[in-house]
């Protein structure tokens, strides 16, 4: 068995540590604010992803008695720490010690897997454990040293390794179709081996929550991210570009330039032929997918974020196969530097700069686009209008909702301090998984008088949105949310009647 190096121990505590305190110093994002809606309404699957996230949410809150940030992204820092020794451990099974560090630090420093999959609340956190697991498990498979039983054994758990990413993000499937060409292509004796088709039944039977959820659902899930990836009209380099340059930002700049420099020297990277082979079939196939739907469809980054972890452990290789004085061996640590920079920087950002950095022409519009508005101060302004909604009794009332954004943040911080809920009231393509969660209330407050506040980040009108279900729009007040001193936002309370 592979001896852990004490400095791994060190560098995992240390990165450990490091997210806790930012858990506790920024509030939730928007994407989180919406996932925690899947665990606090547990269901076999969800709008937008399977349930994974939701279940682990469920846990580290032990169902929601534990309200904090810190537990809300626990998952992730948990999952940052466990990924981290999983690919020290795969890096060095292929090639040694040296290089599984290597994997280590750049696992710590790329902005995906530490901070995106490493501490923020999203289904990505708890999906690159399995991720990397399935990787340690194919390329066990594919070991010429390995005998007959271990080929089985690892087989079977490649398929429930890979059964519970794709519960946590279905493109996870991309697993398999990573180790089915390379079989196809290469090892095509393994389609003889029973254990190769059982293994894609135990990864089917992983899935069946997710099915049944679909069927009972029309496959919603489905046909809402088929239409996120269908073709718009004409090609689009402006999508191609932004999907390109936000997986180098992502991964990190300097951590990108290892992933491309030992691509360029994939031939003299010392790894056995069957790994290096299937690496690159992990990894090459989904980034090239996404990168081609980006010609034609609007893609998101960090989609092919686990894709890049098989160049990460490639690329460690060959950075320790180079000079101690080398200048690409000090980039990994250079990378890890920038990351802890952008991290300070962000954080400081968030809670000390004056005002907004976003528009200040309008009260109607302070602080629209200000990406730093998404992670600041709701939970103290929050418990602010909460206090108020409660003195002035308006709390008896629900409040409503047509887009699920800035939703999840009223939700949460506001809604639930006050005592109230949140229902959505446009289209499901719109308000997402409150479509559901609307049924499962109790609550027996009608629809018939209700509150809508506007977060003048991301400003909506109250009269146009809802004209056609209220005929009394009333602003009620307006709370302007101050940071270091200057109005950041505002907040537009309404009461609204048939």
């Amino acid at each position: 068995m592979q001896q852990i190096p004490r400095k791994l121990y060190w560098l995992i505590l240390i990165g450990f540590i490091v997210r806790i305190v930012i858990a506790a110093s920024i509030n939730l994002g928007n994407d989180e604010v919406y996932y925690l809606l899947y665990g606090r309404y547990l269901s076999w699957n969800y709008f937008d992803h399977p349930p994974l996230i939701g279940w682990a949410l469920w846990l580290s809150t032990a169902d929601f008695h534990l309200q904090n940030e810190i537990f809300y992204r626990l998952p992730g820092i948990i999952g940052a720490a466990i990924s981290t020794l999983f690919l020290f451990k795969i890096v060095s099974f292929i090639s040694n010690p040296k290089a599984g560090w290597i994997a280590a630090i750049l696992f710590q420093a790329s902005i995906y897997t530490s901070i995106i999959g490493g501490l923020f609340v999203m289904p990505d956190a708890v999906q690159l454990p399995f991720w990397l697991a399935a990787i340690f498990s194919g390329l066990k498979i594919v070991d010429n040293n390995a005998n007959t039983a271990s080929r089985n054994k690892n087989l079977l758990l490649f398929s429930l390794f890979t059964g519970l990413a794709m519960l946590a993000k279905i493109h996870a499937v991309f697993l398999w179709v990573g180790l089915m060409g390379f079989i196809l292509f290469q090892q095509r004796q393994i389609l003889k081996n029973p254990m190769l088709w059982l293994g894609m039944m135990i990864t089917a039977v992983c899935m069946l929550p997710v099915l049944k959820w679909n069927i009972d659902n029309h496959f919603i899930t489905y046909t809402y991210h088929e239409s996120r990836v269908t073709a718009q009209n004409g090609l689009h380099i402006d999508y191609f570009l932004r999907e390109l340059l936000g997986g180098v930002i992502y991964q990190n700049p300097l951590v990108y330039i290892v992933f491309i420099v030992g691509l360029i020297n994939i031939r003299k990277i010392k790894v056995g032929a069957p790994f290096k082979s299937l690496l690159l079939w992990f990894s090459l196939p989904l980034i090239g997918l996404l990168l081609t739907i980006a010609l034609f469809r609007e893609t998101l980054p960090h989609w092919s974020g686990p894709a890049f972890l098989p160049l990460m452990m490639l690329a460690s290789v060959w950075l320790s196969q180079r000079t101690k004085n080398d200048f690409f061996q000090k980039l990994p640590v250079m990378a890890l530097g920038l990351v802890c920079i952008l991290l300070t920087a962000a954080v400081v950002l968030i809670e000390f700069y004056p005002g907004t950095i976003g528009r200040t022409s309008e009260p109607t519009t302070l602080g629209e686009q200000d990406f730093t508005l998404d992670l600041y101060g709701w939970k103290s302004e929050g418990e602010n209008i909460a206090k108020y909604l409660e003195k002035k009794q308006l709390n008896r009332f629900l409040m409503v909702c047509k887009d699920w954004l800035p939703a999840g943040h009223i939700d949460e911080y506001i809604a639930r301090k006050a005592n109230t809920y949140m229902v959505g009231i446009g289209s499901i393509t719109d308000i997402h998984q409150y479509y559901w969660i609307n049924n499962q209330h109790t609550n027996p407050k009608s629809l018939d008088t209700v509150l809508f506040i506007n977060p003048t980040n991301y400003p909506r009108d109250a009269k146009e949105q809802f004209h056609e279900l209220y005929s009394s729009i009333q602003l009620d007040t307006v709370f302007t949310q101050m940071r270091m001193g200057k109005p950041a936002r505002n907040f537009y309370i309404y009461k609204m009647g048939k």
